[in-house]
């Protein structure tokens, strides 16, 4: 049996070898230009984030040196604690009168009263 069929070859030239860009390629300067776009304001955003994070660093510090700078403390010296460096008991002991008094420092405190010795 004979063919009467003829092969065509035909060689499709893409259409970037035709002198234009292909749909592909748009698409990927199309993406190269977004992800720069992103990259700027990522950059940007970053540095406002930094400088609003400093910002606030300082105004907290600043803040926190001002309230911390002028606080009550409580501070107390016993000579005489009942005992001696040998762990003899003596007739003296301070340390009744300065819980006393540690008492009413806390209790000052916790009214609001932060001047308790002035």
């Amino acid at each position: 049996m004979e063919s009467n069929s003829t092969a065509f070859l035909i060689k499709i030239k893409p259409r970037h070898s035709l002198g234009r860009p292909s749909r592909s390629d748009f698409v990927q300067s199309e993406v190269e230009i977004l992800k720069n776009k992103k990259q700027v304001i990522t950059e940007e955003y970053d540095e406002q984030i930094e400088f609003t994070k400093e910002t606030l660093s300082d105004m907290y510090l600043e803040q926190y040196k001002r309230i911390l700078n002028d606080y009550p403390i409580f501070m107390a010296i016993a000579e005489d604690i009942g005992y001696d460096a040998t762990g003899k008991e003596t007739k003296g002991n301070e340390l009744p009168a300065i819980s006393e008094e540690l008492v009413k420092f806390i209790k000052a405190i916790e009214e609001g009263n932060d001047r308790f010795f002035q």
